[in-house]
């Protein structure tokens, strides 16, 4: 009985299971295999807080940050929690890239910008 389950699961022996592997192959992409580029407008989320961050010159909360890179123009979001999308991009930065963040923690919740990190 062990010899005919095996046999099942073998795809050139059993043709629901060669039909299955034939019509799961991915489609074609049209005109030269490449998808088509969605344009973004305004910088990255990082970039504008960047932006804000020195123009402001003080340290700034997520949410106020969150509001001025929109009322700016600087970034555009559909999200329904973007504070804690930046919040949390911001601390990524900070954490992996130590002194030479464009960022730095100012207090609890409180980011600014890290001129030592900044490029002219």
């Amino acid at each position: 009985m062990a010899q005919t389950r095996n046999k099942n699961r073998n795809t050139k022996k059993n043709p629901k299971s060669l039909a299955r592997a034939i019509t799961s192959r991915p489609k074609p992409r049209a005109q030269g295999g490449k998808r088509p580029v969605t344009k973004r407008e305004g910088l990255g989320g990082l970039n504008a807080a960047a932006t804000v961050l020195i123009d402001t010159g003080k340290p700034m909360r997520c949410p106020e940050l969150v509001e001025q890179m929109l009322k700016r123009g600087l970034w555009t979001t559909g999200g329904k929690t973007p504070a804690s999308t930046i919040g949390a991009a911001l601390t990524r930065d900070i954490q992996a890239k130590k002194s030479l963040s464009r960022f730095r923690k100012a207090g609890r919740g409180l980011f600014a910008a890290n001129c030592k990190g900044v490029k002219p």
